[in-house]
């Protein structure tokens, strides 16, 4: 939502819950607009909003004539502002701009639980208004406009598309090495953005895999330096074939476990920790993230440093954190849908820890329940609790 603002100057910015949608209107749209729109890296894809002012009804006849009238009630000067952002949108892809008389178009809807109407009904029906009230031909798969349907408790939601490829990976090669569980590079951005670093600071990613973080980086945060680094070997290589021609990258093998760095010299920690079936399992997390997260609180520089992690290991990290919590600080934990699979994203910041409490390598030298009281929070929210949304 803030880099909306920033970079888009947008109002009415509104955010939804659980589904990863952001909502926002614009008082012009020109050439310029579009380009800043196509410069978001966190996002992946833009749609035209028609805001269709109707409901649907539950039951599956009136529900399904309900989405066949829905583009009868958009009005005209609505669907031609669609299709001239539209076109603004297809001339930055390079993409060639038939006439209208010769627009073609496909509906993708989603269902839910709430509505017994299958998501090929739904499409069906949208495609009858749309062929009648709009005056275009559906066609699968020779297509030039792609719209979105979703039925919501709140109303329909009924978009135009206006990117084919997702908006992130302008920032990544074409042709890129991809490991088993790669990361998306609008979470990539997401979590370096949130580390909110200065320019010559040292972003590492212990359990980089392909090298998503490291590449996305290099490319959206000139000026920072990135170490990223992996146990697995078919990792590495991923990586180094990723990140060749990349600046300000360098890429190690090593054990998360037993980092080979010194104290206190990362600026920040942002990584996508194992998780699911297909990249670690319950078990071995067990054993890799207490050392893991005892390695990231070592080697953190000090007060205002941050590490944001991605796992779906909720349960876990909530009891290492409460571990660490003399040193290293939960702010806040946010659900993040990651191909289905219900993960959150954790953000800690370094606190500071009285020298007398350290040995001579910086490690506490105990953690008794009176130790807090030497200790001070840089943020001062001793009594902040973290909170899930």
């Amino acid at each position: 939502s803030d880099l909306v603002y920033d970079v888009l100057g947008a109002t009415c910015i509104t955010p939804t819950k659980g589904d990863g949608k952001i909502f926002f209107s614009l008082q012009e749209v020109s050439d310029a607009q579009v380009r800043l729109i196509f410069s978001l890296r966190s996002v992946e894809f833009v749609y035209f909003d028609f805001a269709p002012c109707t409901s649907v009804a539950t039951d599956r006849d009136n529900g399904l004539a309900q989405i066949e009238g829905i583009p009868s009630t958009i009005a005209q000067e609505t669907w031609q502002s669609a299709l001239d952002i539209w076109r603004l949108s297809e001339a930055y892809q390079n993409h060639a701009i038939p006439p209208l008389e010769e627009l073609q178009f496909r509906v993708t809807a989603k269902d839910t639980a709430a509505y017994p109407i299958n998501k090929t009904e739904m499409s069906q029906a949208l495609a009858r208004g749309l062929e009648a009230s709009w005056h275009i031909e559906g066609d699968t798969k020779n297509f030039h406009l792609h719209f979105l349907l979703q039925l919501r408790s709140n109303g329909p939601l009924f978009g135009l598309l206006l990117n084919i490829s997702p908006l992130s990976l302008f920032v990544v090669s074409q042709d890129r090495s991809l490991s088993y569980t790669a990361l998306r590079p609008s979470t990539a951005f997401s979590m370096i953005s949130l580390a909110k670093t200065q320019v010559g600071s040292i972003v590492c990613d212990p359990m980089c895999g392909g090298g998503t973080m490291g590449e996305v980086g290099s490319v959206c945060f000139p000026g920072i330096f990135f170490l990223v680094g992996d146990f697995s070997e078919v990792a590495i290589a991923k990586s180094h074939t990723n990140l060749s021609q990349r600046p300000m990258v360098d890429v190690v093998r090593w054990d998360a476990r037993r980092l080979p760095l010194r104290h206190n010299v990362i600026d920040a920690f942002a990584s996508d920790l194992p998780f699911g079936k297909r990249m670690g399992n319950a078990r071995t997390n067990k054993s890799l993230y207490p050392p893991s997260l005892r390695e990231i609180n070592r080697c953190l520089r000090g007060p205002d440093s941050k590490a944001i992690l991605l796992t779906a290991e909720k349960k876990l990290m909530l009891k290492q954190s409460a571990r660490h919590q003399h040193s290293l600080s939960l702010d806040t934990y946010h659900f993040v849908n990651i191909g289905g699979i219900e993960a959150s994203l954790f953000y800690f910041h370094k606190r500071y820890v009285s020298p007398s409490l350290l040995d001579g390598c910086g490690r506490l030298l105990h953690t008794s329940p009176h130790a807090p009281a030497a200790m001070t929070d840089v943020k001062d929210t001793d009594t902040d609790q973290p909170q899930s949304s």
